[in-house]
């Protein structure tokens, strides 16, 4: 049972994360599924650091954010926890250099061209320092924006 706690106390946030953490292994069992192959991702947009912190203590070790700005001091905050970033809202160009080496997986490469661009990033960034099990997920609309990207 999801408890209702507006002010994000340690022990509802951790009665959330074991209840959430029950449907999924759960639904798992319902599907023939491993529960383990499931990756609960909570999102921090609008999350208070110290409310993060909580989660993370609580199980979470998977966060995600949708907005570059707001994440980069939440990476740094937490950092100590160890947390596996996922870059979940529209990925601009201009923040492919920002996102790329910090988020160990974008889920919003919608064009060729960003990951193109997000893969030169990445190679740069290799080199300095690994970017260990970093993955894009892409969306290709058209075989013609592939086309138009190759040229």
């Amino acid at each position: 049972m999801i408890v209702d706690d507006p002010e994000g106390r340690a022990d509802g946030i951790a009665q959330n994360v074991q209840a959430v953490q029950n449907a999924l292994r759960r639904a798992a069992q319902r599907a023939g599924r491993q529960a383990e192959d499931i990756r609960l991702v909570a999102v921090t947009k609008s999350v208070p650091v110290d409310r993060i912190r909580l989660a993370l203590e609580a199980g979470i070790g998977h966060l995600g954010e949708n907005r570059v700005q707001e994440a980069l001091p939440k990476l740094d905050a937490v950092g100590a926890y160890r947390p596996t970033w996922h870059f979940i809202g529209h990925l601009q160009r201009r923040k492919v250099k920002s996102v790329v080496g910090r988020f160990t997986m974008i889920h919003s490469v919608d064009s060729v061209e960003l990951a193109v661009e997000a893969m030169r990033r990445g190679a740069r960034d290799f080199i300095q320092k690994p970017w260990d099990n970093a993955r894009l997920l892409t969306v290709l609309r058209t075989h013609a924006e592939l086309a138009r990207a190759l040229r």
